[in-house]
């Protein structure tokens, strides 16, 4: 049975204190087993992705495994990040998300609501236990308290590590609105529906702004992608009724069999 719309089905805090550390339970209890879906140093020590001091940074990303809340086998994940020391005083990160089902769109308020709340409390908890030297209890055993048990197998869905960059542009109305309306906007395109969105409080080379105009082509675009849909339903409706009518015609009439 499908989840209902607006559920969020699983929530994770993680910090990276000493390696990537994270509590997670619902759909989420498989990250603890496969941390790296909220892995975002890029490979060989690249840090531009992650947020400056004092920057919020919102993402979503899809992931992919079999977990009994998401039958189709996909969740988005909406999440955020903030910039933290690990243990050993190198740049990193704390940040908690939400899971939902892939596509639902009506959910991504709510689940960027609870990710904020895991950010600045249990995620801030994280890093001061891993910087105490305190052990992390297995990732199995904290995943069976959670949900029962531990879901194995979650990771980045194919075609995740295409990354879109967004920024929020300084002084701008109704900034988390719009921002949060720009990423349903850009998960709708099929071109970005399982890519990894970033959306910086700061502009970032290559990074496109979350304004009125990325919206107006967004709705553009998807009105194309629906227009193309129906093309195509209309093509292959035509041609599979030509089919139909040269079978018919084709076929032995009565007077034929006489």
């Amino acid at each position: 049975m499908s989840p209902p719309a607006g559920a969020v089905l699983g929530r994770c805090a993680f910090a990276t204190a000493r390696g990537l550390t994270l509590r997670a339970g619902g759909a989420l209890a498989g990250l603890e087993e496969t941390p790296q879906a909220l892995e975002f140093r890029g490979r060989g020590g690249d840090l531009r992705p992650l947020p400056w001091p004092g920057e919020e940074v919102v993402f979503r990303r899809v992931l992919q495994g079999p977990t009994p809340e998401a039958p189709g086998r996909h969740l988005d994940l909406l999440g955020l990040l903030h910039a933290a020391r690990d243990a050993g005083g190198r740049p990193g990160y704390r940040g908690g998300c939400a899971a939902v089902a892939h596509g639902d769109l009506a959910a991504y308020a709510e689940a960027l609501r609870q990710a904020r709340r895991l950010c600045e409390g249990p995620a801030r908890r994280l890093l001061a236990r891993a910087g105490a030297g305190a052990r992390r209890p297995p990732a199995s055993a904290h995943g069976a308290r959670q949900a029962g048990a531990a879901q194995p197998g979650l990771r980045l869905a194919a075609g995740a590590a295409a990354a879109l960059w967004l920024y929020r542009p300084a002084a701008q109305e109704a900034a988390e609105p719009l921002l949060l309306e720009g990423l349903r906007q850009v998960a709708w395109l099929a071109g970005y529906a399982r890519a990894s969105l970033l959306a910086f409080q700061e502009p970032r080379p290559g990074a496109v702004a979350v304004d009125a105009r990325l919206i107006a082509r967004c709705r553009e675009a998807k009105q194309r992608e629906i227009e193309g849909i129906e093309d195509d339903f209309r093509a292959e409706y035509e041609r599979r009724l030509a089919e139909i009518e040269q079978e018919r015609a084709e076929a032995p009439q009565p007077r034929d069999l006489q």
